[in-house]
Formats: C-alpha cells, sequence, structure tokens
C-alpha cells in the first residue's frame, strides 16, 4: 500500500469480471441473429458436465468482425472457473485452429478487452499477436479497451 497526499494505492486483489450472460447480445440471441451453419460449437465435457465452450464463424454475412479481421473469427471462449489452467482452453483453441485449416484459412482472430487480463495471458499463451488496441471502440463509460488478436498458421502443403 501507498498513500499519497488525498489518495491511497492498494493493489486489487482479482481482474475484473464480466457477466457475458447479462450483455445484450447473450449467446442465447445468437440463432436468431446469424447463420449458424456457418459457425463452429464447440463444448468441453467433464463427465456430463460442460467445462468448457467455444464458438467461431467464417463468412457469416450476418456477424460483422472489425475490419481487418480476415479468416476464422472466435465470437466466444468460456471455461469454467473451476478447471481454468487444466487445459480446456488450450484443448478448445486447438480444435479451433484445426477447424481454420479445414476451412481453407490460415487465421484465428477474437477480441477482448484491456481489463481482462486472463484472457489476455490466454491469447498470448496461444501464439496471438496483437493487431489492434483501441480505446474509443466502447461506451467511455466502460472504461474499457478493445483489443483484437490474431494467430496466423502455416495451411500446409
Amino acid at each position: 500500500m501507498f498513500t499519497g497526499g488525498s489518495f491511497e494505492v492498494v493493489r486489487e486483489p482479482t481482474p475484473w469480471v464480466k457477466d457475458y450472460d447479462a450483455l445484450e447480445d447473450a449467446l442465447h440471441l445468437l440463432p436468431a441473429r446469424h447463420r449458424l451453419e456457418r459457425w463452429l460449437g464447440l463444448v468441453a465435457l467433464r463427465g456430463d458436465s460442460v467445462v468448457g465452450t467455444l464458438l467461431a464463424l467464417a463468412d457469416d454475412p450476418t456477424y460483422v468482425p472489425p475490419i481487418g479481421a480476415e479468416g476464422v473469427w472466435v465470437a466466444d471462449i468460456r471455461v469454467d472457473p473451476s478447471v481454468r489452467g487444466a487445459g480446456v482452453g488450450s484443448a478448445l483453441w486447438a480444435a479451433a485452429e484445426a477447424w481454420t485449416l479445414e476451412t481453407g484459412r490460415c487465421e484465428l482472430w477474437v477480441e477482448t478487452q484491456d481489463v481482462n487480463v486472463p484472457a489476455c495471458r490466454f491469447y498470448q499463451k496461444m501464439g496471438c499477436r496483437v493487431a489492434s488496441v483501441d480505446a474509443r471502440a466502447y461506451p467511455p463509460e466502460l472504461g474499457e479497451a478493445r483489443v483484437i488478436w490474431f494467430k496466423r498458421m502455416d495451411a500446409g502443403p
């Protein structure tokens, strides 16, 4: 802790947490808005329990990723907090990479926010690079910058 006159600086115990299910574009609204036959849906199971999911898409004209994002777009990836660090996210990501190559593409793109430190670390660990950071992408009251990540893969022979 550091005290500097009229303020005090303390360590934040955890990164910010966002409830993506509470947002206007929650997953349950996807079927009514998009052409899901152009999407990849993955589920990671532990026994009968869902412990992770990933949604990706290629060439769905109803979903507009940021300009410059060519290839496959990961629209959503989630891992149950109880199994984070156990390889669930890595397995989902690897399956999305394989699908990307199967569709004849060689780039995988994803968006997160600068305040979502665990996601940023995950994408970096998966070999992604930052394509752009936009502090004006979201309403100012959110206090977040959009971070676009991408991974280019070799399509093979």
